[in-house]
């Protein structure tokens, strides 16, 4: 069984962000140019929320998947500071982010129990 992702303090102090987290500057750039606002972008393993994140700040829709309890600890916290204009990193000075929108978080199904293999 593999170990957990290695984790830092994320900018500004709120939550935690995992420590192999994509650079925003690039998703930005990979969205500018495959996507345009209020397009759809599917992020099936949400991690952090770094793509959800960059696609919120770029006014894109965005529907991001994640089974593991960083969901809730980790992407949970991090887009309610995008939402609320508080998060400062990576994309936000480029696409003049200033908060706004919102989100529906849900829980689909229990977490899934290791297998006692």
């Amino acid at each position: 069984m593999g170990r957990p992702p290695a984790q830092q303090p994320a900018q500004g102090g709120r939550g935690r962000v995992l420590a192999r987290q994509k650079p925003e500057l690039l998703l930005k750039r990979c969205l500018d140019v495959a996507t345009a606002p209020g397009d759809l972008v599917l992020d099936c393993f949400a991690g952090s929320g770094t793509t959800a994140a960059v696609a919120h700040k770029m006014r894109r829709r965005w529907l991001a998947v994640e089974l593991g309890p960083h969901a809730e600890t980790h992407c949970l916290p991090r887009l309610r500071a995008v939402v609320d204009g508080d998060d400062r990193s990576g994309a936000t000075a480029a696409t003049d982010w200033r908060g706004g929108g919102g989100f529906r978080f849900f829980r689909l199904a229990a977490p899934a129990e290791p297998s006692a293999g």
